[in-house]
């Protein structure tokens, strides 16, 4: 589909079994971080072909970049929902991914009384006056649903919004797999049944458990790290940026404590393990993509070529990392290039320094609709 209000934003769209005019149905927009409108709306086909909901994935939504591209394409999404009465303006759905997961909810505060609800996945906002939490106090027409990997670099945010929501008493449901978590959420969301009244109640006495109480502190203990982990990384890239050659492929990767982090991360299952895990997976996408696209942009492919070069330590590089890869190939030495074989199946025989269209999809435009959304 094509918006007729702006004709260079474009989505797709799904219509469940059995749609008809003549009733009003509830609609989501999917706003994938990389604009795989096709790829976002099959994740939600079949779940929109049980309930009945109509699903309007768009191809412009973008994570990691000016807010002007999500809002011009949740404004095309409005514009065309705005022409089709049978879409209920009161049952609107946002869902998102990382970047857009934040956006889905700050669109649902400046459309407060259309949104009905979010799905965000490893990805949320930190507290601010004005936010979700405070928007929707005590709203019973709203509710959040967020979700996080364990290896997820988001775990921590999605969590504490969670817990915010809580405490504003908007309904909410983050998914977890630990055991006090989940009978906590069964007796919250189905409080009126019966049947929950064995989860509702073992909840307090699993708190009550010594063990519980020592698991407790250790996940503080992980979340501060985690946050201070948050705090430094930035002052870690600007010393990078800050020298007057690219720091070595050691140095960096000391400062990073790639090493340090690694070896916890392979010690199992333990909970260290896996907060490890999750401090090596922010590392990384700094590493593979947001450095090199920033050096890129400034024309520093040796730098940009440094920083990939330290994600390869940690794991592949994948996706659009891919596309900064073969830009930065340009200023790579034999020693890098050995380094970086196999990397995004390339051989090296014919690297690439074609730039790529990365930044020239970042569209500003506007649209009008329900309630138009603007940029800041």
């Amino acid at each position: 589909m094509r918006s007729t209000a702006d004709t260079s934003q474009t989505f797709a769209l799904y219509l469940p079994p059995g749609y008809t005019t003549e009733r009003r149905w509830p609609v989501l927009f999917v706003l994938d971080p990389r604009g795989r409108a096709l790829l976002g709306l099959k994740r939600f086909q079949e779940g929109a072909a049980r309930l009945g909901w109509v699903v309007l994935s768009s191809y412009n939504t973008l994570s990691d970049g000016p807010p002007e591209p999500n809002v011009a394409a949740v404004n095309a999404m409005l514009e065309w929902a705005q022409a089709h009465p049978s879409l209920d303006p009161t049952r609107l759905y946002l869902a998102g991914f990382s970047g857009t997961a934040r956006a889905a909810l700050g669109f649902a505060v400046a459309l407060r009384g259309h949104v009905a609800g979010v799905i965000a996945v490893g990805g949320a906002l930190g507290f601010a006056m004005g936010g979700p939490e405070t928007a929707f106090a005590a709203d019973s027409t709203f509710a959040y649903f967020g979700s996080a990997g364990t290896q997820d670099f988001n775990y921590e945010e999605v969590f504490a919004m969670a817990d915010r929501f809580r405490t504003t008493r908007v309904p909410f449901r983050v998914v977890a797999f630990d055991a006090v978590r989940l009978d906590e959420a069964i007796g919250r969301d189905y409080a009126r049944w019966p049947e929950a009244r064995e989860a509702t109640d073992r909840a307090p006495a699993l708190r009550r458990s010594p063990v519980l109480a020592k698991y407790e502190a250790e996940v503080r203990r992980l979340a501060e790290r985690d946050l201070h982990q948050g705090l430094e990384l930035p002052k870690i890239f600007a010393w990078a940026r800050s020298e007057r050659e690219a720091p070595s492929l050691a140095t960096l990767a000391g400062k990073l404590r790639i090493g340090e982090l690694q070896r916890t991360a392979e010690r199992g299952d333990s909970l260290e393990a896996a907060s490890a895990r999750r401090l090596l997976a922010r590392v990384h996408v700094n590493l593979a993509f947001y450095e090199p696209r920033a050096y890129l942009a400034n024309g520093s492919p040796g730098r940009a070529l440094r920083m990939l070069e330290a994600a390869a330590t940690i794991g592949p590089i994948q996706g659009d990392a891919c596309v900064l890869l073969r830009e930065a190939l340009v200023a790579a030495t034999a020693d890098q290039r050995a380094r970086l074989a196999g990397q995004c199946g390339i051989t090296f025989k014919n690297a690439s320094n074609t730039r790529s269209d990365h930044h020239r999809r970042y569209r500003v435009s506007s649209a009008s609709a329900w309630s138009a959304v603007r940029a800041g």
